[in-house]
């Protein structure tokens, strides 16, 4: 018998073959303008993690350009793509090379996962993070600088203010804001814990820039991002773990389960018919056992008793058992 192993994913929202984000779902984790390289004089990057998974497909735009300033600004913009043709993880960390369009560093961007592209063509503008500190606004549309949902906002520049922040943001929940830290960032990671409780927690976490980020800011002709102090980029990037991961089978995504913990019901939901379901708690005893033939089976565990459970799952050969925190 085949066997396979379930970790963790949240459910999204589907739309045209791709996940569908919310404000907050898309944080960035490090930023790389360090105007001074010593390598080829070229310092952009940047990176982001998801909290839901990102399905093949999906798109995902960043702007370094003030909002305020779309219509008339001169600043790069870019466009990120899921081309794998397999489900992303959430909590994946994503880095991408900018490198500088306006020093002519790099014909294209290049992304650890997926595929990143400069959307100059449309803009007139070029990629700079290390000669204008400034911002990254995060959103999904159909175009760049078309807004469908703002998403989040990594925000680096002492000049700018509310204006430059898309409308549905101008609160402080989903932007990371270095304005009173550090207005002219050369190097910044997310320093702090990568397993979360829940969405707020992570949000609370990544944009909690007086915290939980490393920063390095100096001069005197050094590459900060590669100097051997702490931080540098991208050796220093966050690795995330905890309850969202990676459920696959010869690279297809096959399950997602979630919450986890969990308090009341726990939902499986599967690319394949589940064909049962069975319980066992941490001793060993069997306390629930289902047949099934549907796509996403709910199990109640609200009368539960708290503690580790483990949840076995078959699909016609395959099976593989997934341990659950019921609190």
């Amino acid at each position: 018998m085949k066997t396979f192993y379930f970790l963790f994913l949240f459910v999204v929202s589907l739309c045209s073959g791709q996940t569908t984000l919310n404000p907050g779902e898309i944080m960035i984790t490090g930023y790389y303008g360090d105007s001074f390289d010593v390598e080829d004089g070229c310092g952009d990057s940047f990176a982001f993690v998801s909290y839901v998974p990102l399905l093949p497909g999906t798109t995902i735009r960043f702007s370094e350009e003030d909002f305020d300033q779309w219509a008339t600004g001169n600043e790069g913009d870019l466009v990120w793509e899921n081309n794998t043709g397999n489900t992303i993880a959430a909590l994946t960390n994503i880095n991408i090379i900018t490198s500088n369009q306006e020093l002519t560093c790099g014909a294209n961007p290049i992304a650890s996962i997926g595929l990143a592209q400069y959307e100059e063509a449309i803009t007139g503008a070029f990629w700079s993070l290390s000669t204008s500190n400034e911002e990254i606004i995060v959103f999904q549309g159909t175009a760049a600088r078309t807004i469908g949902t703002a998403i989040s906002v990594f925000l680096t520049d002492g000049e700018a203010d509310a204006t430059s922040v898309p409308p549905s943001l101008l609160g402080t929940n989903f932007i990371t804001n270095f304005n009173n830290i550090d207005d002219d960032l050369d190097v910044a990671v997310y320093d702090a814990k990568t397993t979360f409780n829940d969405f707020n927690d992570f949000v609370t976490f990544l944009t909690n820039a007086g915290s939980t980020w490393a920063t390095q800011d100096e001069g005197g002709g050094v590459d900060n991002g590669k100097d051997g102090i702490f931080p540098d980029y991208p050796d220093d990037l966050p690795e995330f773990a905890g309850n969202l991961s990676t459920i696959s089978f010869d690279g297809e995504v096959l399950i997602n389960a979630y919450p986890n913990p969990v308090k009341n019901k726990l939902v499986l939901q599967s690319k394949k018919n589940i064909s049962s379901v069975i319980i066992h708690n941490s001793l060993g005893k069997e306390v629930y056992k289902n047949r099934s033939s549907s796509i996403n089976s709910n199990i109640d565990m609200s009368d539960f008793q708290s503690g580790i459970y483990f949840i076995k799952v078959f699909i016609n050969d395959l099976s593989g058992t997934i341990k659950v925190v019921k609190i």
